[in-house]
């Protein structure tokens, strides 16, 4: 379990869990508790399986038989499921209840005062607690509309079953202070009685559409099927008043099967939605998997608002050294700017670090948000810890370049003028021997030895920082390297310029796979690409050769650098070489966060 959260100014929707207890799954209290709600599920089980199939209408219909068990499972196993969420505990005691009811209806096989009253007036209050959780779920409250039906809905049931209804005489109970009715009037009050009992049904019924009408986002896909279902179930129990109204036998098994088919679906979406729930957290778990290090925060809330179901949800990132929350976008906002929305902080060791906005019925799942909470934390300090590495190893390239360009500098402005004045020595002594001594020819052997060696210092200091690419940039410098090769080079490269690690980088990363082409594509052309990916620059060194380049063998210890020097700046290389297919090297290298 998450930390307490704390009040966020300008949310409308405060969230405070508390650590561990009982809704920890690793608590012994919990564990008990698991195991005392699958002893009851296992009993409610057996007895409306008991019950049910004792009744003398079990062995002409099997199949309805079935049915009512499977209703009462249903209930009880829902409930179940509804229980194991801290903040659904209430829904699943009523629909425990319902189940529980229904098991009671059919007390009345037994021959014991005042059970068969009991299951006479047990029959249609069973489904009240069912009735009161299909207007509420997933909240805890019901609106005023729906709590004046559930009012109305109760008396009448109750008054018209004690008072106006006459149960069988095996049913009855003498001191009953039930109205007597000529058989007319009691016809008469069954007709208004079924009547008002279906009307009733179909406002539950519109109830039920109105709340389908505002479900949304991944509140409303765990809503709409127990919605749906509830919906249909309104029809069946409707068609089985009509039936009642209409028929003086027994209702036709086909209605009652309808009917327990339809009460049946009501479960079942219940257990759906707790299904889709544990699987929405697991698609938080995943999407955590895919994180890596090129994962940025706006793709995080993507994936946020893609498990939600909230194309509006936000990921605001709290920076300390501005004291301001930013969106992925790099806005600066306010908080009370959402205002009806859900807020909830993301927290790390105390530290504020982020907030979720989203649409306020998330709230309703709070197994779902301490997932979202946690993972955002992990991907946050992952992206954060990573941002670290790459300017850590970003500032350590750029000291690498900076003591290049010194080097380049003392050999350019101290070593190699020294050795110019040695050359101009060399060639005065050699002026001033006698044609044919050996002085001249040791001089002309000094001579030639100097200015090699001068060659040799110009091509060190040219090597350590091209001078080219500082002045004139990559495009010149990649020219002046790929004019002293054995190469001809295409090369496209815009004129534009980058940070200077970037660029050297890039040089590197071209006259590198420039020479690998000289040594081993046995090729005498080759392609140069760099284009600007927005966010980050693409660098291709291409060749027709014959390919096979492959880093993990031990001669590409070559490839291996380039790979090294790349993933200084935060880049990645990509290798396409196949067998007499030719070779391509493809490097990526951010710079719009320079």
């Amino acid at each position: 379990m998450g930390a307490a959260r704390e009040s966020i100014p300008g949310s409308s929707f405060v969230l405070r869990p508390d650590a561990g207890g009982p809704t920890d799954a690793r608590s012994p209290v919990f564990q008990v508790e698991s195991r005392a709600r699958g002893l009851l599920l296992l009993l409610g089980v057996s007895s409306a399986a008991t019950s049910v199939v004792l009744e003398p209408s079990a062995r002409d219909y099997p199949a309805i038989a079935v049915l009512e068990v499977l209703v009462i499972v249903g209930f009880a196993t829902a409930g179940h499921l509804l229980l194991q969420d801290p903040t659904q505990r209430e829904n699943g005691r009523l629909l425990i209840a319902s189940a529980l009811l229904q098991v009671v209806t059919h007390l009345h096989l037994v021959d014991h005062s005042p059970l068969p009253m009991l299951a006479w007036l047990c029959g249609p209050l069973s489904a009240m607690p069912a009735a009161i959780v299909l207007l509420r779920f997933p909240d805890k409250e019901l609106d005023p509309l729906d709590r004046g039906w559930v009012v109305f809905h109760l008396a009448w049931l109750v008054s018209s079953r004690l008072l106006f209804t006459i149960p069988t005489p095996e049913r009855r109970l003498g001191w009953w202070p039930a109205i007597p009715m000529s058989p007319g009037f009691a016809a008469a009050a069954s007709i208004v009685g079924n009547t008002v009992l279906s009307l009733s049904t179909v406002f539950f019924a519109f109830l039920l559409f109105r709340r389908l009408r505002h479900s949304r986002g991944l509140a409303g896909h765990a809503v709409v099927p127990v919605l749906v279902a509830s919906i249909s179930a309104s029809v069946t129990v409707v068609l089985h008043l009509m039936s009642v109204a209409n028929s003086r036998e027994s209702v036709p098994p086909l209605v009652l099967g309808i009917e327990q088919a339809g009460l049946l679906t009501i479960p079942a979406a219940f257990i759906f939605s707790a299904i889709a729930m544990r699987l929405a957290r697991a698609k938080i778990a995943d999407q955590l998997l895919k994180v890596n290090h090129s994962t940025t925060p706006r793709e995080w809330q993507l994936a946020l608002s893609e498990t939600f179901a909230d194309p509006d949800l936000k990921l605001l990132c709290w920076h300390p050294r501005e004291a301001v929350w930013m969106t992925v976008d790099g806005d600066i906002v306010d908080l009370d700017a959402f205002r009806g929305r859900l807020v909830f902080p993301v927290d790390a060791g105390g530290d504020r670090l982020a907030s979720i906005v989203a649409d306020h019925a998330i709230g309703r799942h709070k197994h779902l948000l301490d997932a979202a909470e946690a993972a955002t934390r992990i991907t946050l300090l992952n992206i954060a810890a990573l941002a670290e590495v790459r300017e850590s190893r970003f500032r350590i390239l750029q000291a690498s370049v900076d003591e290049r360009r010194r080097l380049g500098r003392n050999l350019h402005d101290g070593v190699q003028p020294r050795m110019a004045a040695v050359t101009m020595l060399v060639e005065q002594l050699w002026a001033a021997a006698e044609d044919g001594s050996r002085t001249r020819e040791l001089a002309e052997e000094l001579k030639t030895a100097v200015k090699e060696t001068l060659d040799d210092l110009r091509d060190f200091a040219r090597g350590l920082h091209p001078t080219v690419l500082t002045h004139r940039g990559l495009a010149a410098a990649v020219e002046s390297a790929a004019g002293r090769l054995r190469l001809t080079v295409s090369i496209a490269i815009p004129g534009e310029r980058w940070p200077e690690p970037v660029e050297v980088t890039a040089y590197y990363f071209i006259t590198e796979g420039l020479n690998n082409v000289a040594k081993h594509a046995d090729v005498d052309r080759a392609e140069v690409r760099v284009t600007n990916g927005g966010d980050c620059l693409v660098v291709e060194v291409i060749d027709c050769g014959q390919g096979g380049a492959d880093p993990n063998s031990g001669s590409g210890s070559g490839l291996v650098g380039l790979k090294d020097r790349v993933g200084a700046v935060g880049g990645i290389v990509e290798i396409n070489s196949k067998k007499e297919g030719g070779t391509c090297l493809r490097a990526r290298l951010p710079f719009a966060s320079r």
